[in-house]
């Protein structure tokens, strides 16, 4: 069961992580923003998509959507300030291309992601 919860998230993960990337990149590229401002805003985007697919496909969360929504608002924020401060770490301290530091927080917030997700936002 785990290890299918865990296909499916990454699944979930990535088709988040893409709207994700596409909107940092398309506002960084197109609009001269600030990329970790650029990361705040396709990281929101990847929660709202990532919140609606695992609540109804991976999980199948029997929690109302207002106490799954409450407890994935607060993952979330907690990932989203993760992935801005390793953003910010890795763009102005180690001078990372901004899309290869966004691929070094995706990773690293991943797995706290699931396990928060599978053990408190969905549970």
């Amino acid at each position: 069961m785990l290890g299918n919860q865990f296909i499916k998230f990454v699944g979930v993960g990535g088709l988040s992580t893409f709207n994700h990337y596409v909107l940092m990149i398309a506002l960084v590229e197109l609009f001269s923003v600030d990329p970790v401002i650029a990361s705040v805003f396709g990281f929101t985007v990847g929660a709202i998509t990532s919140y609606i697919l695992n609540y109804f496909f991976t999980f199948k969360c029997a929690s109302s959507h207002r106490l799954a929504a409450i407890k994935f608002i607060c993952v979330a924020v907690l990932g989203a300030c993760g992935n801005t401060l390793i953003m910010h770490f890795l763009i102005e301290y180690a001078q990372l291309l901004y899309i290869f530091a966004q691929v070094i927080a995706t990773g690293l917030v991943l797995v706290l992601n699931f396990f928060a997700s599978k053990y408190w936002s969905f549970a």
